[in-house]
């Protein structure tokens, strides 16, 4: 059972269904959102993007293809809630440094991972 969910394509839709939900997450009006305020947002961001890190190793990209899109997409977010005013979000450069630091931790993990399944050499 365990071994099918490591199949190759539901690994990827996993990972492009996260990538989506982060994008929906972060373009929401914010006036249907629930409070995050006390820097639970920051954690929040840390984990969305410790996962993203994960997910995509597991789907079979590179530790630099993890980063090199992840600090992109982490940036473009920030910046259409910055100049899109219509969605009621602000763009927060902090957020961009906890996303970093969220990749950041979770490709270690997902090295670990990926050795013990034996998906690929890392």
């Amino acid at each position: 059972m365990f071994r099918a969910l490591l199949n190759p394509i539901l690994l990827k839709l996993a990972a492009i269904g996260w990538t989506i939900t982060i994008s929906i997450g972060c373009f929401w009006p914010s006036s249907h959102l629930p409070d995050l305020s006390h820097n639970r947002d920051k954690y929040l961001h840390a984990v969305i993007f410790f996962l993203f890190a994960i997910l995509w190793r597991m789907a079979g990209w590179s530790v630099t293809r993890v980063v090199a899109v992840g600090l992109l997409y982490a940036g473009a977010i920030e910046l259409v809630q910055a100049l899109i005013p219509e969605i009621h979000r602000s763009g927060d450069w902090l957020d961009f440094v906890v996303d970093a630091i969220g990749l950041v931790i979770g490709l270690p993990l997902s090295n670990r991972i990926l050795r013990l399944t034996k998906l690929q050499e890392v």
